[in-house]
């Protein structure tokens, strides 16, 4: 019965361990039927974390996140942060001013929004002075 509620949720979305494992325990599931459940589906491949990190932070780049905003939703989603370098945290945040919505702001309203996006000042002061 686990096993077809886990492939149901799957099926919907992918997952996390950690997301998983909230959702079962949500369900009434005991920690060992969870584990065991969750070591099946790993080992069959339907659960790989570094795949969602992957694939999950190449979307919030594409969104323009920068690293302290995509390190929150990480941590709320139990995902651990990859490395964000700087020369990649100008790139997105040189992507976002080029656009239309950021073009017609004045710059202290520009760090601004770069800051509520979740960059660093310092790459922040970098990108509107240039």
């Amino acid at each position: 019965m686990i096993e077809k509620i886990v492939l149901r949720l799957l099926s919907i979305k992918s997952r996390t361990t950690q997301e998983l494992r909230k959702k079962l325990s949500l369900k009434g599931f005991g920690h060992d039927e969870i584990e065991s459940v969750i070591q099946k589906f790993t080992n069959l491949g339907y659960l790989n974390d570094q795949e969602i990190l992957d694939r999950r932070f190449e979307a919030f780049l594409k969104r323009g996140y920068g690293p302290r905003l995509i390190s929150l939703k990480f941590k709320q989603q139990g995902l651990k942060m990859p490395p964000y370098p700087t020369s990649l945290q100008k790139e997105v945040a040189q992507t976002l001013l080029k656009t239309a919505a950021f073009r017609k702001k004045d710059p202290q309203k520009q760090g601004a929004a770069l800051q509520r996006r979740g960059f660093d000042l310092e790459v922040i002061y970098a990108v509107i002075r240039a």
